[in-house]
């Protein structure tokens, strides 16, 4: 591509992303205040505490960002009137759905992966405590369990002669040689 072709390219792209960043802004901002709806979402933002969930990499917080941008945009219509220029309403109101629909989805989800772990979790101190400990794998000395070591996250259990450890999950494990 020779540099007028790159040039005439440029400024295609740019008028079409000015009359797309027009008929936005139109739809998500009044026209005194380009820049009004991303004022309405910091406060909406901060109000819910987006920003925690977001560092706390919680997948919903994006759901809930592009719900608040879809329910300012809406509001803005509705109370300028007019005809909107990207979507319709109805457009809008699907796409709030959705997101909310999406944010309901990642609490599942992660709900789903706490309840999971938490069986495994269960049925594996379960089985450690159920089962009766193999001789120690170095040594041959008696094991006797150590819960006190992990704080209640999972149980230890260590070798009364040479003090070798592990969790009690692995410990009647041997891999065959």
């Amino acid at each position: 591509m020779n540099a007028a072709d790159a040039i005439h390219l440029n400024y295609e792209a740019y008028e079409r992303q000015m009359r797309l960043f027009t008929a936005k802004g139109h739809d998500y901002a009044s026209a005194d205040d380009t820049l009004s709806n991303s004022k309405k979402f910091v406060k909406i933002a901060a109000a819910l505490r987006l920003g925690d969930m977001i560092q706390a990499e919680k997948p919903e917080a994006g759901f809930l960002t592009m719900e608040i941008h879809k329910l300012i945009r809406w509001c803005n219509l509705r109370t300028q009137g007019g005809e909107p220029r990207c979507e319709t309403l109805l457009d809008t109101t699907d796409d709030a759905m959705n997101y909310l629909r999406l944010a309901a989805l990642a609490l599942a989800e992660e709900a789903t992966c706490k309840e999971s772990l938490k069986v495994r979790e269960e049925a594996s101190d379960e089985q450690a405590h159920c089962e009766k400990l193999k001789p120690c794998p170095f040594c041959g000395g008696k094991a006797r369990r150590n819960d006190k070591l992990t704080e209640g996250i999972e149980g230890v259990v260590e070798c009364k002669e040479c003090g070798a450890c592990a969790f009690a999950s692995d410990w009647n494990r041997r891999v065959k040689a």
